[in-house]
């Protein structure tokens, strides 16, 4: 909601907002932009010559009283994903990029190619920040980049997926998973949404799908083989990726255009190497990839490409590096999946051969946990040690109706013979044993979709303490 209320201020619309009073990763963004935020959600707050109100599912969606007001004042609502469909049709052109991983970064990766080939795109991403660049821009109506989500509108009363309300000219997807299962029965369903929305793009090699993904491949086999590109590690995949090394600085790979890319500048067969990327594991590589496939088909030389992706160095919270005091290095990341703690801990293994990993969790949403608890086992237990914080419950879910607890991750992991995982009844329990574990040359990475960035300082002093 922050990003939209940016790209509308820079569209010259009056904005305001109003949200609880906790603090948000978005606050500054807000703050930057002149965007102001009410911190109640009373009625009497909505200005007299307000023409629009738009909400989200958190702090009851519909149900708000600011909402239900709005109406009965006969000011025009609209949900977030209806109106971003609407806001996609002032644009000449638009890329969405969807997935249940890894779609922030890719987005993030497009628009600032993008931007530094002076294409100025408009943008909509998932992130307040990437590089210097806010989350969102409107640049002018050429080209409209949008992170296009799957969640459900206003679950339980509502699990439309929200890209349902999209309409893009390209579509970039980068997997499919079982992430949401308050919106999704399963991953079967996950797949069958995902293959409505991709039926919507027409034109010949419109959609650019990882060929690594199997429900993504597996969805593939319901579409016309013109309609979509590939890419990835694959054999068969049409843009594939290969040859990958890393250093300190990152990782570079060679390509390899297996097919002709339709309005491509690049014969069939073409290998092409000397792409970098500031980034660290195969899943940003993947993601890098589908940006390179895509600038392909807009027509840009190697060259374009290659210097388009110098420079970024991820969004804001995508294993973002924190501080680095002495041997030790604490970074923050989204990653609330299992899919995404895994490919967060091989990146950081990747880049820190010879460190200690530390991951600090905190649970998002307690259905999540409860669903994927197996996963998130696996998943965690890749780490040299794991401390889990109490489940961080969304605005969309107070209370916990499954009666998970953080505990029970860490029974269920000793019951599997895995002693490296702990949990903690309250964040302060958490640090407290990091501080008494911590010792030299060790990376420390928090994850989670909820505060758990707001231990940085804590942490901070901690490695400060190590290296007295």
């Amino acid at each position: 909601m922050a990003n939209i209320a940016l790209i509308l201020k820079q569209m010259g619309v009056s904005v305001c907002g109003a949200d609880s009073e906790d603090k948000f990763i978005t606050d500054n963004l807000l703050i930057g932009n002149g965007i102001s935020v009410f911190a109640t959600f009373d009625p009497k707050v909505i200005p007299e010559n307000t023409d629009l109100v738009l909400y989200a599912a958190a702090h009851n969606g519909s149900k708000n009283p600011q909402i239900i007001a709005a109406k009965e004042r006969g000011i025009k609502v609209m949900h977030q994903a209806e109106f971003i469909g609407e806001l996609m049709k002032k644009f000449k052109k638009s890329i969405a990029v969807t997935g249940c991983h890894g779609k922030t970064t890719t987005s993030s990766l497009l628009a600032y190619a993008l931007s530094k080939l002076n294409k100025k795109p408009s943008y909509l991403v998932g992130a307040p920040t990437f590089n210097e660049h806010f989350g969102a821009a409107f640049a002018g109506d050429d080209l409209f980049v949008l992170e296009a989500d799957e969640y459900g509108v206003e679950p339980p009363t509502d699990k439309t997926p929200k890209f349902d309300f999209f309409n893009p000219d390209y579509l970039i997807v980068t997997n499919i998973d079982f992430d949401h299962p308050d919106v999704y029965g399963s991953l079967e369903d996950t797949k069958k949404s995902f293959l409505r929305f991709m039926k919507k793009l027409n034109n010949e090699q419109s959609i650019i799908a990882c060929a690594d993904d199997e429900p993504l491949a597996e969805v593939l086999k319901s579409l016309l083989k013109e309609k979509y590109i590939t890419y990835g590690f694959h054999k068969n995949a049409d843009v594939k990726v290969f040859d990958i090394k890393s250093d300190a600085n990152g990782i570079s790979f060679k390509i390899k255009f297996n097919n002709k890319l339709k309005d491509s500048r690049l014969r069939g067969n073409d290998v092409i190497d000397g792409f970098k990327i500031s980034l660290f594991g195969e899943k940003n590589v993947l993601n890098a990839t589908a940006v390179i496939a895509m600038l392909t088909k807009l027509g840009f030389t190697e060259e374009q490409i290659k210097d388009s992706l110098v420079g970024f160095h991820g969004a804001k919270r995508r294993l973002e590096q924190l501080a680095s005091i002495g041997d030790n290095v604490l970074f923050d990341d989204y990653a609330h999946h299992p899919a995404e703690i895994e490919a967060t801990i091989s990146a950081l293994k990747q880049r820190f051969k010879n460190k200690k990993i530390v991951v600090l969790f905190q649970p998002h949403t307690f259905s999540r946990t409860a669903i994927l608890k197996e996963r998130f086992i696996e998943a965690l237990s890749k780490a040299d040690t794991a401390l889990i914080l109490p489940v961080f419950a969304s605005a969309r879910e107070q209370v916990s109706m499954t009666g998970i607890r953080s505990l029970d991750l860490m029974k269920l992991a000793k019951k599997k013979n895995i002693h490296t995982i702990y949990a903690y009844d309250s964040n302060k329990e958490a640090v407290e044993t990091l501080r008494n574990l911590l010792s030299k040359n060790s990376v420390i990475c928090t994850m989670g979709a909820g505060d758990i960035y707001e231990l940085r300082d804590s942490i901070v002093k901690i490695l400060k303490a190590v290296e007295q």
